[in-house]
């Protein structure tokens, strides 16, 4: 016989047994580690805590109204890239063990795609590589085309880019993707962003 839901239940009632009157408030969101130590006081350090609001600094009241925010970041190591053109991709994606993958073929540019969840606004975009003369871009493109799409952002590899144009992601219309001018080894990108 499976046990019942109810013996299953998370009984707040058990977390907060012993506390004073003023501690529990049935309104307040206790953090967990707070419920564990019996202290009311958050055990985070304030200057460590992720920051949305600068991460929205610029940005348009539709882009940020209608949902609570929280910041995150999307990372994909340089061995996740395919080159661009036909034939090269078995001598490209020759990646170290460390997740770089290195240029052997002198391909020109390799792509990674990009799946942020819908409704995502992008912050802050960079791409990492051995040759920081390279230009990465961050593009969108209408699911239903073919042109070369529309840059979002673009720096050099290491320089980030945080001038993000249509930053609001839009599944149900376009796809997005990086494209980085390799000429030796990509290691990664990575994209901060509030959902």
């Amino acid at each position: 016989m499976a046990p019942s839901s109810e013996n299953q239940k998370f009984e707040t009632d058990n977390l907060i047994v012993g506390r004073t009157e003023p501690e529990i408030n049935e309104n307040q969101k206790f953090e967990a580690e707070n419920l564990i130590t019996g202290s009311t006081e958050p055990k985070f350090d304030k200057q460590k805590k992720f920051d949305t609001v600068n991460l929205l600094a610029g940005r348009t009241e539709a882009e940020t109204s209608g949902i609570p925010l929280k910041g995150r970041i999307w990372t994909m190591p340089g061995c996740s890239f395919i080159a661009a053109s036909a034939g090269t991709k078995e001598q490209f994606t020759n990646s170290k063990t460390d997740g770089t993958v290195v240029n052997e073929a002198n391909v020109e540019h390799v792509v990674l795609g990009v799946d942020l969840p819908n409704g995502a606004i992008i912050a802050n975009v960079v791409a990492y590589g051995s040759d920081t003369t390279d230009i990465w871009i961050l593009k969108r493109q209408l699911i239903n085309s073919s042109d070369n799409g529309t840059t979002m952002a673009t720096a050099v590899l290491g320089t980030a880019d945080t001038s993000i144009t249509n930053a609001t992601i839009d599944n149900t219309s376009y796809k997005y993707w990086f494209d980085v001018e390799c000429s030796t080894d990509v290691y990664g990108v990575k994209i901060t962003y509030a959902y």
